[in-house]
């Protein structure tokens, strides 16, 4: 029989401290890991930043009582579980005041401190209340020192974390290195360091039997194993929702930049029908997307270039080949416009077509300045060969007007040669003779 008032000692399992670093270290990298997407993200994830506060209380809460149960006194231990529940309480409050105030997308060192006080202090009034939930034949005393120096290892370790986490966003260090060195300093430093250090400054005295054990209850060894796997069920699904909520997120992004592209894009599967347009080309069809989908689109073309249009495409699918004409396609208020219209296939690693994605570009502007062109080339033309008709016309009159002059002044000539030689003679007549046919020639 143990005299009330002595000291009693106890010792703890190694197994269970190992399981109570795991669990602090793997519910803060989920933690901080939720909170980098959420500051960094819109959204259905902004939204989602209460997850991240739980995964934080969570941890907190689950490695004390893990500390705890590994810690085995000579005496039995039960545990109130209205306290029990108010120190989670008190670990979430701190994780939600905490987080809500460093996650933003500008790092400032005054809020990241008034969150890493929040924080610490969530984690340190969990372990006081934990601590006043167990019930036994005992009263425990905290060395003043100890109990301060776990206060500052909470707040320094959160600190630390959340710089981490927020503060080195654009370094050159990688996303996953980050998260680790990150849920360490909180895991290790902050909640796990805390809680020994408080640990290590207490002491436990034998005294009466509590006598209020109501709503407590006793902690089996299956106890603590249900626990662990419970926590970190929860930890996985936690995290496992918060990459299928990201996911949702960026599908949801993707769509919105498709849409806000000013292009017509679709895509379809490999058999050459269309299962997805984007809102820019369901606004110029005034279709929606179930009236395109499968072959719907073809109501589309112009009457004239539908053949044309589906032969050159049945060609690309069959053959997969890249796709490439220039259609007419129907607006929504009854008229058509010219499209350059491309395909690609997506293929595998084997090289099977997966899906194929192309564009609708408008070229209805390009056709009409092409017929423009067309039209100013024909006129060109036409003038600039009336204007070389009306030279020759303008060349022919002057010509034969003097080649006129030229045979009269000759004739001229002719009546004169009497008093010319031979030679003189001869030359005036040929002169005459090549003016006169030149002049029938003109």
């Amino acid at each position: 029989m143990v005299p009330e008032g002595s000291q009693i000692t106890g010792q703890y399992s190694f197994l269970g401290v190992t399981l109570s670093i795991v669990i602090a270290v793997l519910g803060s990298y989920v933690a901080l890991d939720l909170a980098d997407q959420v500051a960094a993200s819109r959204g259905c994830v902004r939204r989602a930043w209460w997850m991240g506060t739980l995964a934080m209380g969570i941890a907190i809460w689950s490695m004390h009582y893990t500390g705890m149960l590994a810690f085995h006194l000579p005496i039995l231990v039960r545990y109130h579980v209205p306290t029990t529940f108010l120190s989670f309480c008190i670990a979430l409050a701190g994780s939600v005041i905490g987080l809500h105030l460093v996650i933003r997308e500008q790092f400032s060192w005054s809020r990241t401190t008034i969150a890493a006080l929040f924080n610490g202090a969530g984690i340190v009034g969990l372990h006081l209340t934990s601590m006043a939930s167990m019930r036994a034949a005992a009263v425990h005393r905290y060395d003043p020192l100890f109990l301060f120096l776990s206060a500052v290892i909470a707040v320094a370790g959160s600190l630390l974390s959340f710089w981490l986490t927020f503060g080195l966003r654009e370094r050159t260090w990688s996303l996953t290195w980050k998260k680790v060195a990150s849920a360490l300093a909180m895991g290790i430093a902050a909640i796990v360091g805390m809680h020994y250090t408080a640990a290590a400054g207490t002491k436990f005295f034998v005294a009466a039997p509590h006598h209020f054990f109501a709503h407590t209850v006793d902690i089996s060894p299956l106890g603590v194993a249900g626990v662990l796997v419970v926590t970190v069920m929860v930890l996985a699904f936690m995290l496992f929702n918060a990459v299928m909520v990201q996911r949702v997120e960026r599908a949801a992004e993707s769509l919105i930049l498709l849409d806000a592209i000013p292009q017509q894009i679709w895509s379809g599967p490999p058999d050459g029908t269309l299962d997805y347009c984007n809102a820019r080309w369901r606004s110029y069809s005034g279709l929606d997307l179930e009236e395109i989908q499968g072959e719907g689109w073809q109501r589309m073309l112009h009457p004239d270039d539908r053949e044309r249009v589906l032969t050159a495409w049945r060609t690309s699918v069959t053959e997969g080949t890249p796709y490439e004409q220039e259609e007419r396609h129907r607006r929504v208020d009854g008229t058509y416009r010219w499209f350059l219209a491309r395909g690609i296939p997506f293929r595998d690693a084997a090289g099977r077509i997966i899906r194929w994605y192309g564009t609708n570009t408008d070229i209805e502007d390009r056709k009409r300045a092409e017929e423009q062109l067309r039209r100013l080339s024909g006129q060109l033309l036409r003038l600039q060969d009336e204007e070389r008709r009306k030279i020759a016309r303008d060349l022919h009159d002057s010509t034969a007007h003097h080649l006129v002059l030229l045979t009269a002044s000759l004739q001229k000539l002719q009546t004169l040669s009497l008093t010319l030689s031979y030679k003189a003679r001869r030359l005036i007549f040929e002169a005459e003779d090549f003016a006169a046919y030149a002049l029938r020639e003109v």
